[in-house]
């Protein structure tokens, strides 16, 4: 749904959806940041933010319970590996 979107953050930064995961009747997605004008993708960090959509306006939040980051964590990564 959301993968290969670039999405613009609050914070001014660009980041392209790498996976997305639909668990537990919420949406996740696994960004890395990217800079357009260099067409370049920063491949060695890459976060993982909760999806929130009102209307035409999607807002990215951040994970704050550890335990529901590492589960979504390994979750995400292992769709990513399988989509590959």
């Amino acid at each position: 749904m959301l993968k290969d979107k670039i999405i613009t953050l609050e914070d001014g930064r660009t980041y392209i959806v790498i996976t997305d995961l639909n668990y537990a009747e919420r949406m996740f997605v696994m960004c890395s940041e990217i800079n357009l004008e260099k067409d370049e993708i920063n491949t060695d960090e890459f976060v993982i933010r909760e999806v929130i959509a009102n209307g035409e306006e999607v807002n990215l939040i951040s994970l704050s319970d550890e335990q529901e980051l590492e589960a979504v964590s390994k979750l995400i990564v292992s769709k990513a590996h399988l989509e590959a």
